[in-house]
């Protein structure tokens, strides 16, 4: 379904900004991704476009914004508990070697609205 396809792309900019954040990727891999990201806007955006849907999908967003930031904050709140429990500070203080480590814990632990 389109949604899927544009909310897939939503969260796709979330994690490179975590990514970026966490300094974990290079800037290669970095700039690899938000070229990738803007590609597939573009697509979406033209296949919107010309199905004539792009005011329909808009409607439908704004509907599924509400629950999308509910679930962001959600995360949010499980990120920096998870961070804190483990003794960080903040991203950034995590030594690198750990880093690889506490984001798979992250990864692991989390289950969205539609995983559970």
């Amino acid at each position: 379904m389109k949604l899927d396809l544009i909310l897939e792309n939503v969260r796709n900019k979330y994690t490179m900004g975590l990514l970026e954040e966490s300094g974990n990727i290079t800037e290669t891999e970095l700039l690899k991704g938000k070229i990738l990201i803007n590609e597939s806007t573009m697509e979406i955006r033209k296949m919107l476009v010309e199905e004539g849907t792009l005011s329909e999908a808009r409607e439908i967003l704004e509907e599924s914004w509400i629950e999308a930031l509910i679930e962001e904050s959600a995360y949010q709140d499980y990120f920096d508990k998870k961070l804190k429990a483990s003794g960080y500070k903040d991203v950034k203080s995590i030594p690198k070697d750990e880093k690889k480590e506490f984001f798979d814990k992250i990864d692991a632990g989390w289950k969205s609205k539609d995983e559970k």
